[in-house]
């Protein structure tokens, strides 16, 4: 029986990481007031304050892929339409007021985007302080699940900080990412999973990007062990986290196709912190769990998020550890990802012997995947 985890960015806020509508907010805050001291005129002001509010951006991957694509697209009597955006479709505005200045708008949205990329670097610092906390919690993860000591560390997540990373330098795990070893000490995207037989395996699959990735000027793919100065850097390697994508671009597909790859062989997929937003993302979870794969989901509003990928309604099975089913393969756990929650270990530890009911497993099961 393998088992592999989910994490969403609720797995993270424990160690002071934002959460989406938390890194929108700072967003929106900070191109507000970079606006009052732009050269702008009022009513292009206005047109850039809309953009940022627009409901077609509700999360800052989005804005920040909305405004590159503004940027490239550099025609003048072509103004992309914030809602039309993620379905590839453009609007021509005929009107003089938006051509004749539209080379303002784009410059304002370059100095936005490295905005919303300094942001982004700052938001997700790790503090050295809450490095114990990474340890303890996913230590705590790890003695709730069966494991072996030879078994690796399987992750998915759309999460693009660096916690996992902290745990495991501390875990002393070899990161496995798709990057191999580069120049200048960074690593070079090549798509290239070779497992280590001689340490524990973080089989690390981050569907969304990273801030320690970036593409440099000469198309490659680079990872840097720091964020810190990452600011000069022209593209941040995150991706949209719902509605419309632009996937065609490395590592992106790559990294989707690991995924697919890897949940085709994991029998229970313990979810995280995770909304269930990502359409991609529960099309294939919604065929694993067609197949029979166990899903566990652990997040305060576990119970609200399942109705993404199921309308199912959940049946109390342990009211004192906030347990539930969805059907015949689907265990929430109401609890806070939190070092900090008592009742966090016990709850997955009930949960699994639960998923291993529904499996149908034996006493003497094969042990998982590493948590």
């Amino acid at each position: 029986m393998k088992t592999a985890l989910f994490l969403g960015a609720g797995a993270s806020m424990f160690a002071d990481m934002p959460d989406t509508k938390e890194l929108m907010r700072v967003v929106r805050e900070r191109i507000q007031k970079r606006l009052a001291k732009s050269k702008l005129t009022t009513g292009h002001q206005k047109y850039i304050a809309e953009l940022v509010t627009d409901e077609a951006y509700s999360d800052v991957e989005k804005l920040y892929d909305g405004a590159e694509r503004m940027v490239n697209t550099k025609t003048p009597n072509c103004l992309p339409i914030t809602a039309s955006l993620f379905v590839g479709a453009y609007e021509s505005r005929m009107n003089d007021t938006y051509n004749t200045y539209y080379g303002d708008i784009i410059n304002e949205l370059i100095v936005l985007l490295r905005l919303i990329r300094r942001t982004i670097f700052d938001k997700f610092q790790i503090d050295p302080n809450v490095t114990d906390a990474i340890e303890r919690l996913y230590g705590l993860v790890w003695n709730a699940m069966e494991h072996d000591k030879h078994d690796e560390f399987l992750v998915f997540t759309t999460n693009y900080d660096t916690v996992l990373e902290k745990y495991a330098v501390k875990q002393g795990m070899v990161v496995v990412n798709g990057f191999v070893s580069g120049d200048h000490l960074q690593n070079i995207w090549a798509d290239i999973w070779a497992r280590h037989a001689d340490k524990i395996n973080l089989h690390l699959v981050k569907l969304h990007g990273s801030v320690s990735w970036y593409r440099d000027v000469d198309g490659s793919i680079r990872e840097i062990g720091g964020i810190q100065h990452r600011g000069a850097r022209r593209d941040v390697m995150i991706a949209p986290t719902e509605g419309h994508k632009d996937y065609s671009k490395e590592p992106f597909p790559a990294l989707l196709n690991r995924f697919e790859h890897e949940l085709n062989n994991v029998n229970v997929l313990l979810v995280i912190g995770f909304s269930f937003r990502d359409d991609y993302i529960v099309s294939k979870i919604k065929q694993r769990l067609d197949a029979g794969m166990v899903l566990v989901s652990v997040s305060p509003t576990a119970a609200i998020d399942i109705q993404r990928l199921t309308d199912t309604k959940p049946t109390v099975v342990d009211a004192d550890f906030g347990i539930q089913t969805v059907g015949e393969n689907i265990i929430l756990c109401e609890q806070k990802f939190d070092p900090e929650n008592d009742d966090l270990h016990p709850s997955l530890s009930n949960a699994y012997e639960i998923a291993k009911t529904m499996l149908g497993a034996a006493d003497n099961v094969q042990s998982v995947t590493r948590l």
